[in-house]
Parts: C-alpha cells; sequence; structure tokens
C-alpha cells in the first residue's frame, strides 16, 4: 500500500474524530445531552467516581464495557465468515436460495 494513502487515511481518520468530538461537545452544550454513548458514559461515569456514588459508577461503566464486549463479539463472529467469501448470510437469514 503506498504511503501517501496510508497518510491520507490517518488525516482523514483525525478529521472524522474532531467533528465528532466537536459535535459531541455542542450538542452537550447546546441541549444538555450527549449523543454517543460512549462519550456521555465515560463523562457521567467520572462524575459519578468523583461524587463517590460508585451504583451509578458501575451503571455507566458496565454500559461501556457491555459495548466493547459487543465489538469484539462481532469481529469473532465476522473474521470466519470473511473465510467463505461465496457464502451469503441473507439468504440464509431469508431462508431462501437466491442462486
Amino acid at each position: 500500500m503506498p504511503s501517501n494513502v496510508c497518510q491520507t487515511d490517518v488525516w482523514l481518520s483525525f478529521r472524522l474524530d474532531f467533528v465528532g468530538g466537536y459535535g459531541d461537545a455542542a450538542i452537550f452544550v447546546l441541549a444538555k445531552t450527549f449523543t454517543g454513548h460512549v462519550t456521555g458514559n465515560l463523562v457521567l461515569g467520572a462524575i459519578a467516581v468523583a461524587a463517590h456514588d460508585w451504583r451509578a459508577t458501575i451503571g455507566h461503566l458496565s454500559a461501556i464495557v457491555t459495548f466493547l464486549l459487543g465489538i469484539v463479539l462481532s469481529m469473532l463472529i465476522v473474521c470466519p465468515l470473511k473465510a467463505w467469501p461465496s457464502w451469503s448470510l441473507l439468504p440464509t437469514i431469508w431462508g431462501r436460495d437466491f442462486g
């Protein structure tokens, strides 16, 4: 892979991160709510830790852990499916043969 493509991807990810973070911050300031699941739970979890509210801390941090476990589980499901490029999951789900 050419290095300029890799560098372009890095700068694109930085721009998208900035826009996402700016959007989260702007919506929080304007609407007093979080648009991102992880952002909101991290902030509220930190506030709960500072307030020594351990029940709320566990609730917010368990939401983040569950989200991250869902990512890992989806990767474990998708990686073996990539080994079968001709196998389509959609007809299997629908119970129909499209061939």
